[in-house]
Parts: structure tokens; C-alpha cells; sequence
């Protein structure tokens, strides 16, 4: 049992546990998990990594939500929207159906953006863009917040090397 879906599953034990599903029960099951966790399995820097990227994803999830509704929100008060939709492929280096159903939402909760299809064996997503003409910058953003950080936090690899959360357009 991999680290990631230890934890997932104390924090939710403790959910069910304490009756309910809201923010206080949440954050005290995660709290509880990672104390059982030090204490069975003591600290090393492989969960200290994987607890800092999976904090910076919720922040940049966060930011990213809103700033693009904001954007969103500007470019629909304009007389003249300048919008400019198009439809990418990426493709990334992670691999599994957990990973990519995370990497999909968090595209598709940003404003702008919606994946309209995910291949978890190959990694390839299809997305529609509300600013296509800005993909390269949507997808740098992309390559260096959600994708590393979604790699180093939930994405394993048998063999000890961890995907590098590369995303790369290929239509």
C-alpha cells in the first residue's frame, strides 16, 4: 500500500469515524493520518516531499481558480471578448487513472479551461481553451505548477523514478 492511499484512507476512516465530511473533520483526519503515519513508519524525506507538493498543488489550484475567474469575468463585461477557443491534445508522463482524473479536474476547475477526454495508459488529455492563442503559456503553467507537483505528491513508479509531470502539446 503506496503512501498516498494510506493516508487517503485514514483521513476518511477518521471522517467516518467523527460522523461527518466537512473542512474540521477533514483537516483533523489529515493531521491524525500523518501522525500515524510518522509513528508507524517515522519520517523520511519521501513524505515530507510528497506533504509539500501536495500543499503547493492546493495553492496553485487555488490561485489558478482565481485568477482565471477573474479573467473570465473581465473578458465578459468587455464589449469586444477576446476569446480565441481551441482544442489541444497534451500529453503527459503520468500514468494511471487516479493521476490523471486529479490532473483533468484541477485543469477542468479553473475557468477557461475544460478536459473533454482523458487516456490514463498513454496520458494524453483533451482539452478545449478558451484563450487558445495563449496555449504555449497555459501549458508552461501548466508544466510547472500542476503537473510536478501532481507527480512528486501522488504518482509512483515501481522502479523508484518518478514521472516529471512533463506536459507537452501534440495537436
Amino acid at each position: 500500500m503506496t503512501l498516498s492511499s494510506r493516508f487517503i484512507i485514514i483521513t476518511l476512516g477518521w471522517c467516518l469515524i467523527s460522523g461527518g465530511f466537512d473542512l474540521a473533520s477533514l483537516l483533523a483526519g489529515a493531521v491524525i493520518a500523518l501522525v500515524v503515519q510518522l509513528m508507524l513508519f517515522g519520517w523520511s524525506r519521501d513524505l515530507f516531499r510528497r506533504i509539500r507538493s501536495g500543499v503547493h498543488l492546493v495553492g496553485i489550484v487555488a490561485w489558478d481558480l482565481v485568477a482565471s475567474s477573474c479573467r473570465i469575468a473581465i473578458d465578459v463585461l468587455r464589449p469586444q471578448p477576446r476569446l480565441s477557443p481551441r482544442l489541444v491534445t497534451l500529453e503527459t508522463d503520468l500514468r494511471g487513472p487516479g493521476v490523471i482524473s486529479v490532473f483533468a479536474n484541477a485543469i477542468s476547475l479553473t475557468p477557461g479551461s475544460l478536459t473533454l477526454e482523458a487516456d490514463a495508459e498513454h496520458g494524453h488529455l483533451l482539452v478545449h481553451l478558451c484563450y487558445g492563442d495563449e496555449a504555449e503559456v497555459w501549458v508552461n503553467n501548466l508544466r510547472r505548477g500542476v503537473g510536478r507537483d501532481l507527480a512528486l505528491s501522488l504518482a509512483n513508479n515501481p522502479r523508484g523514478q518518478r514521472p516529471s509531470g512533463m506536459v507537452e502539446v501534440i495537436s
